[in-house]
């Protein structure tokens, strides 16, 4: 189905934050009848807000089969595999949209860490080289707000949304696999093999990975894609990092696996344009700052540094951030929604960290990641509060002076208490109360 396909339908849209009000609103205007669709028809303070603002009615999810809907358009958030969905066909917004692109100028990433950063850097390279971008998809910018007559498009695609695609883009780059967001796809297999879906069709030419990845490079093995491996080594990411521009932004950066993801950000930039020289990868690095909520620094308090790293909420996020602070005294607040992931790499990760003086865990004590931390030799403080803001006073009376005291959750924002903006802003937020 095309987004295109579904003029005159009856439509329900499931969930009314950002991709769900720009669905509404462009189904609207394509002659749909449209209401929004929740689990929590008085607690969904998004969807209830949209519905006011757009004077489009709200369906609780129970009662879904009686509006009679003729198709689906789900938020990422809901899984394509809920029962209520088993009759009635549905996908999300991204995979609607691509569907009707060019896929010959569309740049897709996606991957358990390090798409965003990724997809940033191809984007920038691109436009050192002289080319009109759009960037767009899971880092924040819905695709339907895209200048469609842009050189290139470069998506940041997430595996909720990877799974409804029907075409892929010409240019795939594959970051990492781990462990995932377990309840939305049932299984890690189906997680991985939902993921790699963004890869699985005609429209692919170059396909973008470490092949020293052997998890990476079996799953591509799998969409019997490795043929298209693209790798150009005219431009080594060696030489790009030890020029005073490359140096300057791994400083700024100061992640581990900046030089992996710049590398895959070069590669895939060179399969879009042939031309492209050193030149215009050093004037990239020059431009290249952090990411907001990734391994940010907030404030120095009495000595103590924050670090914002919201946006880890996986456990390759955090094993990332024990990698990059591990030099000196630091401490983590973890914790969030449960997605049934393995932390057995995580609590590896924590037990050879030299310098890791404690670990503070939202939730209490009856969450599973506070029992798997209780394995390691690093010491492990339950905070019943699932607010962050609630976790800061407590790491900082135990903290000393030249100690950061990194907020890296490991999980996502419980859908009470908004997204990880919500959670940067509540950490930040008592940083200034100190």
């Amino acid at each position: 189905m095309r987004l295109s396909g579904l003029v005159g339908m009856r439509v329900l849209v499931w969930g009314g934050a950002r991709e769900g009000r720009a669905a509404a609103g462009i189904l609207r205007d394509q002659g749909c009848t449209v209401a929004f669709a929740t689990d929590s028809p008085h607690d969904d303070t998004a969807t209830l807000s949209a519905s006011r603002d757009m004077g489009i009615a709200v369906v609780p999810v129970p009662e879904m089969n009686n509006w009679r809907a003729d198709y689906v358009v789900r938020s990422p958030g809901v899984s394509k595999y809920r029962d209520e969905l088993t009759d009635v066909p549905s996908s999300g917004l991204l995979a609607l949209w691509l569907a009707d692109q060019n896929p010959s100028r569309i740049i897709g990433v996606t991957g358990t860490k390090g798409k965003s950063t990724t997809s940033s850097l191809v984007a920038s390279i691109l436009r050192c080289a002289g080319h009109s971008v759009e960037l767009a998809g899971n880092i924040g910018r819905v695709v339907t707000d895209v200048d469609t007559s842009a050189d290139f498009v470069v998506l940041e695609v997430s595996s909720y949304q990877a799974a409804d695609c029907t075409t892929s883009p010409a240019i795939g780059v594959l970051t990492t696999l781990g462990d995932d967001h377990i309840p939305w796809h049932g299984s890690l297999q189906r997680y991985h093999s939902d993921k790699t879906n963004l890869f699985a069709h005609p429209e692919l030419r170059h396909m973008i990975y470490h092949s020293s990845d052997p998890v990476v490079t079996a799953e591509i093995d799998r969409l019997a894609v490795a043929d298209r491996h693209f790798d150009n080594s005219r431009h080594s990411v060696h030489v790009a990092l030890a020029t005073p521009e490359g140096e300057a932004a791994v400083g700024r950066m100061g992640n581990t696996t900046f030089p992996r993801n710049l590398e895959l950000a070069m590669n895939a930039a060179l399969a879009a344009d042939g031309s492209l020289t050193l030149a215009h990868v050093l004037s990239a690095l020059a431009q290249t700052e952090p990411l907001p909520s990734r391994q940010q620094h907030v404030a120095t308090v009495h000595g103590r540094h924050f670090v914002d790293d919201a946006l880890a909420s996986n456990p390759l996020g955090v094993i990332a951030a024990i990698d990059r602070f591990d030099s000196g005294p630091f401490m983590l607040i973890m914790g969030g929604n449960d997605r049934n992931v393995d932390y057995g790499e995580l609590c590896g990760a924590i037990n050879r960290s030299r310098n890791l003086r404690a670990v503070f865990v939202l939730g209490g004590t009856s969450t599973r990641l506070h029992s798997s931390l209780l394995t390691t030799k690093c010491p492990v403080t339950a905070v019943a509060s699932d607010d962050v803001h609630d976790a800061v006073r407590p790491a900082f009376a135990a903290s000393a002076p030249g100690d950061r005291i990194v907020f890296s959750p490991g999980a996502p924002t419980p859908s009470h208490l908004g997204d990880y903006e919500t959670r940067s802003a509540r950490f930040r937020l008592a940083i200034d109360g100190l």
